[in-house]
């Protein structure tokens, strides 16, 4: 039995380690599948026959799952999955809706499997390090693409004002930042903690190279994410932090092609695309405050609104999402939805914040301080885009969150 929990594990390491790598989807008999899925898809299925196939494991379960729902952050968690679950049967778009609650099922499952499965502190350094190891191969990839344009996609690449926006392999520069500064703020502790020289160069390089990818997104919204992680950093640890936003700062001098990505934060003409997208959510909420209009279904419903609402229509576009991760779930789940979700988003910075006070490896205490800092930046970017929806980023949130768990 323990051997094949192992190959679980192993298979999981596998799929952390692969999902931002992997391409979104291959061709498989003329269709699309999404490449990772089919790994975890495999990870569920070996899970399956674990939990049933051994007697020991069935009566487990059940104790499990009890202390599964004696967290707060997984009671939320839940709720929230119920409401997604309920907006199917009135969602105007289903398939949108099932594929969505599927995706966040999947995810309370991981959360499941790895506070009940593997809870000590040497799996939890594993799993850890596995995912800055992908994230180190996805940093230094973005960089070799920003000097080459390898796999960049033409629409990021700028002739006019001589710019470009790197991807890596992330498909979209502003997922890229989100997913790169989640990483970003623990490597900078774990360098200025760990006491072995040759990891503290080792976090060092990975925490500079994590940097100057995320000023090559020129994604906006990090650089506001980013300000809300210095401050707690600064408030949190010490003051004498102030040097990393010193360093940022100068960073973004240097790079002049990203000065005005920077400087457009406060362009009104730039903005007034979210601002109108952000305003047809806000319809939306007013018109159905209860259930919403079904999970994933804001785009379904955007070119209704906007035709019936011709002051919010932006240029052209079609079908475009939110670009509000708590606007979405406002206006797609009702009022029960955003509950669960605000719920969300507090317990989960107690949660880490207990773990931090209660954590005796010193290496867990160190990554999940910068770990804090990177969720608070995190949330503020996603009052610009829905990055907690996306799978390459949320696949690691989720992970990280639930990798300690507090009582």
């Amino acid at each position: 039995m323990s051997r094949f929990r192992s190959i679980i594990f192993y298979l999981f390491s596998t799929y952390l380690f692969l999902t931002p790598l992997l391409p979104l989807k291959v061709m498989v008999l003329n269709r699309p599948i999404p490449t990772a899925d089919l790994l975890l898809l495999t990870i569920f299925m070996l899970y399956f026959i674990y939990l049933t196939g051994f007697k020991e494991n069935r009566g487990k379960f059940w104790n499990n799952l009890k202390a599964f729902f004696c967290d707060k952050f997984n009671v939320a968690l839940m709720i929230l999955f119920a409401a997604m679950t309920i907006s199917i049967f009135y969602a105007k778009d289903r398939g949108i809706a099932i594929s969505e609650t599927f995706r966040l099922g999947s995810f309370a499952a991981l959360v499941y499997i790895i506070q009940t499965e593997y809870r000590s502190s040497e799996r939890h350094l594993k799993i850890l390090k596995v995912c800055l190891a992908s994230a180190a191969v996805v940093a230094c990839f973005g960089i070799y693409q920003y000097f080459t344009n390898y796999n960049l996609n033409p629409e990021f690449i700028y002739s006019d004002t001589n710019t470009k926006r790197i991807t890596s392999t992330l498909d979209n520069p502003n997922t890229l930042a989100a997913y790169l500064i989640l990483f970003l703020f623990p490597v900078i502790i774990l360098a200025a903690k760990v006491k072995d020289l040759k990891y503290k160069f080792l976090y060092a390089a990975m925490a500079l190279i994590f940097a100057v990818n995320i000023f090559f997104t020129g994604s906006r919204s990090v650089f506001l994410g980013g300000v809300a992680a210095l401050a707690v950093l600064v408030f949190l640890v010490s003051w004498k932090y102030i040097w990393v936003l010193g360093s940022l700062s100068l960073m973004s001098l240097l790079f002049k092609p990203l000065n005005s990505r920077i400087f457009s934060i406060f362009d009104a003409s730039l903005n007034s695309s979210r601002v109108k997208l952000w305003a047809a959510g806000l319809k939306m909420i007013q018109n159905n405050p209860i259930f919403g209009v079904g999970n994933g279904n804001y785009v379904t419903n955007y070119n209704d609104y906007v035709d019936r609402y011709p002051h919010l229509r932006y240029q052209d576009y079609r079908d475009f999402p939110s670009h509000n991760s708590y606007i979405k779930v406002w206006s797609e789940l009702g009022i029960l939805g955003i509950l669960a979700f605000i719920s969300l988003v507090v317990l989960s910075v107690k949660k880490v914040y207990d773990c931090i006070k209660d954590c005796r490896d010193n290496w867990l205490k160190a990554f999940y301080t910068g770990f804090l800092c990177s969720l608070c930046g995190f949330y503020v970017m996603n009052f610009f885009d829905n990055l907690l929806f996306v799978p390459k980023v949320a696949l690691y949130f989720w992970t990280f969150i639930s990798v300690r768990k507090i009582k």
